[in-house]
């Protein structure tokens, strides 16, 4: 059972991602220049990992974060995709082993299809579906901008899920032994309430260091409320009907050869703009159909 929740949930990466956006947006209302802010925003970041117990995905999550910030902070044109691989780098230096980690690999091939797949494809729909554009803005209401938030939102989290659950398919299969076709809806929900756990975690700290005995207490019960929440609707979901099915590669070396063959195609799509023959971009779609489809034996 937990590891099925695992694969539901994992969010060690998150945490970091969300707690390094609170930090910058607390740390630009206070005005301070942008290098004693870098500085201020990373340490207290890294004690926030160490703290944490410096979790390998929260280390290299605290990676990326770190050379993103540093190349705002140097006014260098932001390119995640130089920033997550110096990253990976940067961490196999340290730790060359982490390489053939479970973790190090699903973390890394999410993060590529993302930004190589789910950031174009979020921006391709959005552009074929934005709500009002026929509408000049002067004439919105603010029910206007609030459901074209929402939309593009919503539309930006189908992207960015569908594409990263390419990876999770194939990565699943491999590690877990597990198929989870109901991974998608799960996340949809799941990546948002637990960044309010994360929020609330961090406003409860931002109190107690204040003082506010009574913010900390209402932070602390809004994260708990939220995490049974969490719980309760896994646990629903779980048993739901084809939300998972045990599975295996056959042969086993399908599995990693598959992650390599998909991100490669994912970089040539990519690098065409999903243009020409990557139009749709139905190549990986296709790939992951084929490995799921003629290689995996299910139960």
């Amino acid at each position: 059972m937990g590891g099925k929740r695992r694969q539901l949930f994992s969010i060690s990466g998150l945490h970091i991602t969300v707690i390094a956006s609170s930090l910058a947006a607390l740390l630009a209302l206070v005005r301070l220049p942008r290098w004693p802010r870098l500085a201020i925003g990373l340490v207290v970041l890294w004690l926030y990992v160490d703290i944490t117990g410096g979790a390998p995905s929260a280390i290299r999550a605290f990676a990326m974060v770190a050379f993103v910030q540093i190349s705002l902070a140097l006014r260098v044109p932001r390119q995640p995709l130089p920033a997550l691989t110096i990253a990976a780098l940067a961490v196999m230096l340290l730790s060359p082993l982490d390489l053939f980690s479970a973790s190090f690999q699903m973390s890394y091939a999410i993060v590529l299809a993302l930004l190589l797949l789910g950031l174009p494809l979020a921006e391709r729909w959005l552009e074929a579906t934005d709500l009002f554009a026929d509408l000049p803005r002067v004439t919105w209401r603010w029910h206007h901008h609030l459901r074209r938030w929402i939309w593009r939102a919503l539309v930006g989290a189908v992207a960015i899920g569908v594409s990263t659950s390419l990876v999770g398919a194939v990565t699943g299969v491999t590690f877990f032994q597990l198929l989870t076709p109901g991974a998608l809806l799960a996340n949809l929900w799941l990546v948002p309430a637990s960044s309010l756990v994360i929020i609330f975690g961090a406003v409860a700290l931002l109190c107690s260091f204040a003082g506010f005995a009574a913010g900390t207490l209402l932070a602390n019960h809004a994260a708990v409320l939220v995490l049974w929440g969490i719980e309760r609707g896994i646990a629903a979901m779980q048993a739901l009907p084809g939300m998972w099915l045990a599975a295996s590669f056959r042969p086993a070396w399908l599995g990693p050869a598959g992650l390599v063959l998909l991100l490669a195609v994912l970089v040539a799509g990519y690098q065409a703009r999903w243009q020409g023959w990557w139009r749709g971009a139905w190549p990986p779609f296709v790939l992951v159909a084929l490995l799921l489809g003629l290689g995996v034996r299910l139960g």
